[in-house]
């Protein structure tokens, strides 16, 4: 067992942090510093001082920062922003990237020596589907922490639900795999198995074949239509608007009511979901293509 295991574990997604801000992300301010700074502020490297912190898309560093993320891996040590206290840290770093970034260096978007002092245990992590036998246990272990987390019934994959995910090339790797089965768990409602067509994915390129059946008689049917019927009888598919609603009381059902979970089911904030059950109370629900029993759960949500 690591003698870091008990110690901090900082997370740092380098993409999501904007370049004027990342510096003070990882090193701190001082109160004063630039505009804005109106109190000290502790960085993620000391704050994982004696522990780990993983430096998540590293690759998207700026060159500017590199060097000065060089030197706390060399030196050990840095000064928050505005500050001219040399602060010494004792830190693992992990770092992690999609990118090639011997390709990167070539294209002078990423420092040799920096790359040289990170790349002590390289460990190269496949494309999921360069490991397809891995997806059977990693959509478990999804539909698991998902039933977990919104305190639902964890649903079995059924045996043609499998098939349909390994059989799928993941271009967008194992995201994409979570995001089609918390999909799945929201057309399922409270069924106890995840069947094919609880699945919404699109065509394999590779396989050649048709990746899942219409998660429900919505966006595929509507994307399936539209490409055969006249222009004349668009008027009768449902617009974007009805599709939203239909997905929101399938959340809502799938969730039991509980509009916190379904708004972080379907990546809203709690709030938007609070408005747009207002505006479907104030229409009558006479716009939304939903059925009796996901109306009542609205309303009983309301």
């Amino acid at each position: 067992e690591s003698l870091r295991s008990n110690a901090p574990y900082i997370k740092v997604n380098c993409a999501a942090i904007p370049e004027t801000l990342i510096e003070s992300e990882f090193f701190g301010h001082e109160k004063g510093s630039f505009t804005g700074a109106n109190a000290q502020r502790i960085g993620r490297f000391e704050l994982a001082n004696k522990g780990t912190i993983l430096l998540d898309e590293v690759s998207e560093v700026s060159m500017s920062l590199q060097a000065k993320l060089l030197r706390v891996l060399q030196e050990r040590e840095f000064e928050r922003l505005g500050g001219k206290h040399t602060i010494s840290v004792d830190v693992r770093v992990i770092a992690t990237t999609n990118r090639n970034l011997e390709d990167s260096i070539a294209r002078r978007e990423f420092r040799e020596d920096l790359f040289f002092r990170l790349n002590v245990v390289p460990i190269h992590l496949p494309s999921l589907r360069d490991r397809i036998s891995d997806v059977p246990a990693i959509a478990e272990s999804f539909v698991t922490r998902n039933a977990r987390r919104l305190g639902v019934p964890t649903p079995v994959i059924a045996s043609e639900s499998m098939d349909l995910l390994m059989n799928h090339t993941w271009p967008g790797n194992v995201r994409e795999l979570e995001n089609v089965l918390q999909r799945a768990m929201i057309f399922a409602a409270q069924e106890e198995i995840l069947l094919p067509s609880h699945l919404s994915m699109p065509r394999s390129k590779s396989a050649g074949v048709s990746m899942a059946g219409p998660a429900r008689e919505t966006t595929v049917s509507v994307m399936e239509s539209a490409q055969i019927a006249p222009l004349s009888q668009l008027e009768s598919l449902p617009t974007l608007d009805q599709l939203e609603k239909d997905l929101i009381f399938a959340a809502l059902k799938r969730c039991n009511n509980n509009r916190t979970h379904s708004a972080r089911m379907i990546g809203i904030s709690l709030r938007t979901l609070r408005n747009k059950l207002a505006d479907y109370r104030k229409a009558g629900y006479r716009e939304a293509m939903i059925t009796r029993d996901l109306e009542d759960a609205v309303t009983e949500a309301a």
